[in-house]
């Protein structure tokens, strides 16, 4: 003889309250956005690696200096 399942067979994700729905939905979206946000650090990162270093004072390197156009 074989036993019938019972309703209560899957407490776990049968209309708890709701929070179950939620997590279903919160979960994806803070993966998702950990890695955006992770992916966003290390582009950050290697952009400031790449950019020499300013000169001290502010002063702008003569190359990126603008023409001087006094006659």
């Amino acid at each position: 003889m074989k036993a019938l399942p019972t309703p209560g067979a899957f407490p776990i994700l049968a209309h708890q309250g709701g929070w179950d729905e939620m997590l279903l939905v919160l979960g994806p979206l803070v993966l998702v956005g950990g890695a955006l946000w992770l992916a966003n650090r290390r582009v950050t990162r290697q952009l400031a690696e790449q950019e020499p270093a300013a000169p001290e004072g502010g002063e702008r390197v003569a190359a990126e200096a603008e023409p001087d156009t006094t006659p």
